[in-house]
């Protein structure tokens, strides 16, 4: 990830994420075709990590929207990719809003590993949010 892009994320610059959608766009398009798999070089890992709940959200539904603006037929294909580090992004940021929109992207392991990982993090908001999730 581009440093820029890193500023704009860790400071929760909405507008700038917004003006910054093709380098954005250009980090998806390297992260899926090389199937990347670490999570801390995902700028949507940071931004659901972010601390401010509310800005997170924000800049997960930009990211969101412009991925699939940009991919269209394949949104599915290039959020398979994304969701897990989003995911691993959200519980650390303790961030039930955004696990609420990616459990439809993950699969049932992904979903497990998730519980598990809200299990070592203890925070009893994530806890009971995944005992009362259907």
């Amino acid at each position: 990830m581009n440093q820029t892009l890193f500023k704009i994320v860790t400071v929760a610059d909405l507008d700038g994420l917004r003006s910054h959608e093709p380098q954005f766009l250009e980090h998806v398009n390297e992260l899926y075709k090389n199937k990347h798999d670490i999570e801390e070089d995902f700028a949507i890992y940071w931004a659901c990590a972010h601390q401010d709940k509310e800005k997170a959200l924000y800049m997960f539904e930009i990211m969101l929207n412009t991925i699939h603006t940009a991919w269209g037929d394949y949104f599915q294909d290039v959020m398979f990719v994304m969701a897990k580090p989003a995911m691993m992004g959200a519980v650390l940021g303790r961030n039930t809003r955004i696990l609420d929109i990616l459990v439809t992207f993950l699969d049932d392991d992904d979903i497990r590993h998730m519980g598990a990982l809200i299990d070592d993090v203890g925070c009893k908001n994530l806890l009971r949010w995944n005992e009362e999730r259907p």
